[in-house]
């Protein structure tokens, strides 16, 4: 029985020491791996300062990109770090990664301002993201005398003008067959339609812009009326107008624009005003109709280094009804610069109390030095809506339920660009009837159909 507790007092002074052994190996382990970390630290500085600068010397920009990410990682910062980095992302197109890491160079280094390279790249940066209130501030570093003295915030910056013309399927003749025995039919049918757009753009101050535009349609329509007595057929145009002013407030994180725009349309057309009290025949007249409208935006978002996020919001009062849109808008851009960007907005607009939803998908991107593309998708009942702040205004008669655009532009010059616009755009009329005399519930058939926008745009800019 002795032996058994002495054995037992034996085991328990070993497991105290066992214990104390443990935590003694813990407590160096611990202390071996923060005297790792901090000298692999030390070490990280060392190899990412001489393989970034070896990098930049050699002209190997992705090898410069790769040791700042690794960089960021370690939590290493430092001017010429950025500096590099600034250089690097420029020579590789990543405009916007450049100004970036240039902005925080001359943050990080007062005499940085000195330095005509890096200068140079922010100045040029500025310029190919359109960021000219940037420009303008950092041009008095510039070592050129003449960029110095140039403005680009100009107050007439630049001038655009375009036009076109559209054409549709003829869904007349489809409508009559099917309803070529019914005593009453009545369509009013889209036809043509020719179309104009000027457009000037400018600077009231660095961070404040303006727009001013003016588009005119004179679209081409046939209204055919018949019952067992008369037969009605007239064609008639109806011209519409827009006037667009917008404001656009731009800073380093923000942005703001309200806009409005004035439209309206005007149009005299052959309707049924009565019946003759004798004879029961349809009594029709020349009538006139206009109608004056206004729609008003606001868009306005944060800027984020690669991508703008924000918030659209409308009210208009459309042919004698009233509307309200309110979305989102993002704009992304995958390569960190205007080479290739993505445009989404999703929106919902209410008229009378009903809902609707619409989507917008916008592609674009350099496809040759001198030739860029642009896809653009519209999805959703588009009556009575407006897109881009306002400007471009859907409250045609007839119900457009997709519209597909393919844009090319050709840069001719410098200064001289030309636009040309392939559009689709999917719609839906209705033809209303009824069978017999005896039985005159209105029946409204839809009729699907396709109009097809040819457009030519020439831009000036100063």
């Amino acid at each position: 029985m002795r032996k058994k507790y002495i054995i037992a007092i034996f085991l328990k002074g070993e497991t105290h020491l066992t214990k104390r052994v443990s935590l003694l190996f813990t407590l160096v382990f611990l202390l071996l791996v923060q005297l790792s970390l901090f000298s692999q630290n030390q070490l990280d500085f060392g190899t990412i300062d001489k393989k970034s600068y070896d990098a930049y010397m050699s002209g190997d920009w992705q090898e410069v990109l790769y040791q700042g990410k690794l960089a960021k990682k370690a939590g290493i910062d430092y001017y010429y770090l950025n500096y590099r980095i600034a250089i690097a992302s420029f020579q590789t197109n990543d405009y916007l990664n450049a100004i970036y890491h240039s902005e925080k160079a001359l943050s990080q280094n007062s005499f940085a301002s000195n330095d005509t390279i890096l200068i140079k790249t922010l100045y040029l940066s500025y310029l190919y993201t359109k960021n000219l209130r940037g420009a303008d501030a950092i041009k008095k570093y510039h070592p050129d005398s003449l960029i110095r003295s140039k403005k680009n915030c100009k107050f007439i910056k630049q001038i655009y003008v375009e036009g076109g013309f559209s054409f549709s399927e003829n869904i007349t003749d489809k409508a009559f067959k099917e309803r070529r025995l019914y005593y009453f039919k009545e369509i009013d049918q889209f036809q043509d339609q020719n179309y104009y757009n000027a457009d000037i753009q400018g600077f009231i101050s660095p961070s404040i812009s303006y727009q001013i535009g003016f588009t005119g349609m004179e679209i081409g329509r046939y209204r055919f009326y018949k019952n067992f007595l008369d037969t009605l057929e007239n064609d008639y145009k109806v011209k519409q107008t827009y006037l667009f002013f917008g404001l656009n407030y731009d800073s380093k994180r923000f942005y703001f624009n309200p806009s409005i725009n004035l439209s309206g349309f005007d149009y005299n057309t052959v309707q049924k005003t009565g019946n003759d009290p004798n004879t029961s025949i349809n009594i029709f007249d020349t009538l006139s109709f206009q109608e004056k409208n206004m729609i008003l935006s606001l868009r306005s978002g944060v800027k984020f280094r690669k991508a703008y996020l924000g918030l659209l919001a409308g009210y208009s009062d459309l042919n004698q009804t009233t509307q309200m849109q309110l979305g989102t808008e993002l704009i992304y851009f995958p390569l960190g610069s205007f080479r290739t960007y993505l445009v989404t907005n999703i929106l919902g607009h209410w008229e009378d109390g009903v809902a609707n939803l619409l989507f917008r998908q916008k592609i674009g991107f350099r496809a040759s030095p001198k030739v860029w593309l642009e896809m653009d998708l519209k999805l959703g009942k588009f009556i009575n809506a407006y897109l881009d702040n306002g400007y471009y205004v859907y409250n045609v008669r007839d119900d457009i339920r997709s519209i597909i655009d393919l844009k090319f532009i050709l840069l001719l010059s410098e200064r001289l660009e030309l636009n040309i616009v392939f559009q689709q755009q999917f719609k839906e009329n209705f033809m209303n009837s009824y069978p017999t005399v005896f039985d005159q519930t209105i029946e409204s058939t839809s009729y699907q159909f396709q109009q097809y926008n040819l457009i030519g745009g020439i831009k000036w800019t100063f």
